[in-house]
């Protein structure tokens, strides 16, 4: 007799819950009763109502997604427990679960959480790795609890945190580990997998990143600069504020690197790169070397090129100080 297939009530909204989804959705082993996605939201210029990432892949496949406001409105927690789930899993969902839902999977209810717990707890575990300068990040997952990211852990993933991966390229690396072990670890946390207990002494939490966390302070080194770019891209974009004829203008920074020479400029200025490298002073006297930005209102472009065609000079220091 063939073994009976687990049920899957599956709850995720971002990007790199999808590679996940359509995984469970296509394995032989697992049955996927239901899907749960954030509602709809208004996104580009034109406020279209746009659903999530997950759930546009989850009507691509067909599977008629739950919108959910409140995960635990009474009405949506009975919806669930009628399909009998096995397993409720959560991947990037952006609510928090009550007990009454945790509870409610004949098995278990399961989170695969972005980072190496017990560190980086909470809304931005990608952007924090790199933000710290961390050479290693990886997925958990792990069993949830009241508390926020701190239940007992199955199994642990690990990559590495390339030189140049930024927000966008590690979610992707992710999203991947976590399609590639989501369907065996299901199967083994059914069958009594062995769960480790978290050491909440070395816990470390990052709060949900704000718009205004990308603006750029010169005075702090080129490494941490670079870290901040890197991190916060594709969101919120690091970036500064440059005056023009036309008043103050947002360039983004898309990618930027570390030079090997050093300046006793004050941070902020340019320094003189002959116009063929956008170069500028930073704290602990290193030089930031801009590759890619995008100016307020324009694509993105090669900064040396956006850097010819500006008025900029060797010695112009860009510590804005205004902020909007």
């Amino acid at each position: 007799m063939a073994d009976k297939k687990l049920k899957v009530f599956f709850l995720g909204s971002g990007h790199i819950a999808v590679p996940s989804l359509a995984a469970i959705a296509q394995s032989a082993h697992l049955e996927l009763v239901g899907t749960g996605t954030q509602p709809d939201k208004n996104a580009g210029r034109g406020k279209k109502l746009t659903p999530t990432p997950v759930g546009r892949t989850a009507e691509e496949l067909n599977l008629a997604p739950m919108k959910i406001k409140n995960i635990n409105d009474p009405e949506i927690v009975a919806q669930i427990s009628a399909l009998n789930p096995d397993f409720i899993l959560v991947i990037a969902f952006g609510q928090l679960l009550k007990e009454e839902i945790i509870n409610l999977p004949s098995i278990s209810c399961i989170n695969v959480h972005a980072s190496i717990l017990p560190t980086y707890r909470g809304a931005s575990p990608i952007a924090s790795a790199i933000l710290n300068g961390e050479k290693e990040s990886g997925i958990s997952i792990m069993e949830i609890e009241k508390g926020l990211d701190s239940g007992p852990v199955f199994k642990i993933i690990t990559t590495p945190i390339e030189p140049n991966d930024n927000s966008d390229t590690l979610e992707t690396k992710l999203s991947v580990l976590s399609a590639e072990n989501i369907v065996d670890s299901l199967i083994e946390i059914s069958k009594g997998a062995v769960k480790t207990i978290q050491n909440h002494q070395l816990s470390t939490h990052c709060r949900k990143i704000a718009k205004t966390d990308g603006q750029l302070d010169w005075k702090d080194s080129a490494t941490s600069l670079r870290n901040k770019i890197q991190a916060f891209y594709p969101w919120p974009g690091a970036y500064f504020f440059m005056e023009t004829d036309k008043g103050p203008k947002r360039i983004t920074i898309v990618s930027a690197g570390i030079c090997s020479e050093s300046s006793l400029e004050l941070p902020g200025t340019i320094v003189d790169g002959e116009k063929k490298r956008w170069l500028i002073a930073c704290g602990n006297q290193e030089i930031l070397e801009l590759y890619q930005v995008k100016p307020e209102g324009k694509k993105m472009m090669v900064a040396a090129d956006f850097l010819r065609g500006s008025r900029l000079v060797p010695g112009t220091n860009l510590d804005f100080k205004e902020k909007f």
